[in-house]
């Protein structure tokens, strides 16, 4: 509803103090005399919502909506709002036809029993246009931050011209998906480089079936940007059009799905009596830590990136345990035991660390990933070691994925 006619009344202190009552007056222009016998198809309302800014309002319904009108076919609709107080300020009144079945003309008027108003419309759309029909599948519904493979999400390069400009980003489906749109900017244009809890630059906000906008029209500055939609469920399909407005023209490009993902998922979990409870580097057995052995078929370039996700069971999310998960470069022995890189760590330059989650930080009450590009390496064997900060004894869960296939198994 956020492109249908918008108007922004702001009421005086006198209108306030005094609680006035406001009477909007919706009439619908007549062009063409209608027939006796012919189905009404013009169906008029205006909704009334409580408004802090001035913005369009883009979801029917919620706490700020105070008048919900009824569609009619009549000629004049006529709504009355006592106001309450401080809070009824300043009032958006959206106009809305049930279904657009023709162009409509119309006139709105305003009247207030007490004190004065300024009635205008809301800011103008960004005017340049660009929509997207796109899908997720199997190798690209990662899901939202945290849940899956964000970096295998649908992506685009945008690029802003210099002097910036006004955007506003939209996604919808015809399916009863939670969606969302972000922008972020990105130095280094890659799938795997994309910060999932970095804070973007815009973003239509909290996860929406259907549909999901920014809330406001917004600046952005000259560069390059990353744009990527996402379900909030990983493997979720279903189509979907993003809705790029902007108030100069930008330039979009597609950045190509992965062709193939595997999955492959484990549970572990960390013990004393096994000796896997080892916590961070600051305990001094880190490589002590449950291992997972990745091995490419043989060595070189060819693309081969990993995701891997570390989680509690869902009993024990809710507790204080800081997590980290990491990969390294190693070399297996002749006995099939693994060296770690001497003094491997999860933070700072480490010898042999490919990837690590957070930057190396251990991170209390989510799960935590890591995305590697193993091509970027001639080691043919890297290690994957879940650790929690202090040792302690817990279950875990870790889903590997691959954009090739790569031997992964459990040394301990």
């Amino acid at each position: 509803m956020g492109e249908n006619p918008q108007y922004i009344l702001s009421l005086s202190d006198v209108a306030i103090s005094q609680k006035a009552s406001i009477w909007v007056l919706l009439s619908r222009h007549v062009t063409k005399q209608e027939q006796e016998g012919e189905d009404p198809t013009d169906f008029l309302t205006l909704h009334i919502y409580r408004s802090q800014r001035n913005r369009n309002i883009w979801y029917p319904g919620g706490k700020d909506l105070i008048l919900n009108g009824a569609y009619t076919n009549n000629q004049h609709v006529l709504s009355r709002l006592d106001l309450d107080g401080e809070k009824d300020r300043t009032l958006s009144l959206v106009l809305s036809q049930h279904k657009k079945a023709n162009d409509l003309n119309y006139t709105l008027s305003v009247f207030c029993t007490k004190g004065n108003f300024k009635l205008y419309k809301t800011p103008k759309l960004p005017s340049v246009n660009n929509e997207i029909s796109s899908s997720w599948t199997s190798t690209s519904s990662g899901g939202a931050p945290g849940k899956g493979f964000f970096g295998s999400n649908p992506m685009w390069i945008v690029k802003v011209p210099p002097g910036g400009a006004q955007m506003l980003l939209q996604c919808s489906t015809e399916m009863n998906l939670p969606v969302n749109l972000m922008l972020q900017d990105q130095k280094y244009i890659s799938r795997i480089k994309v910060d999932q809890h970095k804070v973007p630059t815009l973003e239509t906000g909290d996860y929406r079936k259907s549909f999901a906008a920014t809330n406001d029209v917004a600046a952005v500055q000259e560069g390059n940007y990353i744009l990527v939609a996402s379900t909030y469920y990983p493997g979720t399909r279903g189509s979907f059009v993003a809705k790029i407005s902007s108030s100069v023209p930008v330039v979009i490009k597609e950045i190509p799905t992965f062709k193939k993902l595997y999955q492959k998922s484990f549970r572990g979990s960390w013990t004393f009596t096994s000796g896997t409870a080892c916590g961070s580097p600051n305990h001094g057995i880190y490589g002590s830590n449950p291992i997972y052995l990745l091995s490419k078929e043989r060595r070189g370039h060819n693309k081969c990136y990993v995701h891997v996700k570390l989680d509690l069971p869902s009993k024990d999310r809710l507790k204080r345990i800081g997590l980290n998960v990491s990969c390294f470069e190693c070399i297996v022995d002749n006995d099939g035991s693994v060296s770690l890189p001497r003094s491997a760590s999860p933070a700072g330059k480490s010898c042999g660390l490919i990837s690590s989650s957070d930057s190396g930080v251990y991170v209390t009450g989510r799960p935590v990933d890591l995305v590697a590009d193993l091509s970027s390496s001639e080691c043919k064997h890297f290690a994957v070691v879940p650790s929690t900060f202090d040792p302690c004894e817990i279950d875990f869960e870790l889903l590997f994925s691959f954009t090739s296939k790569i031997n992964v198994s459990a040394l301990r």
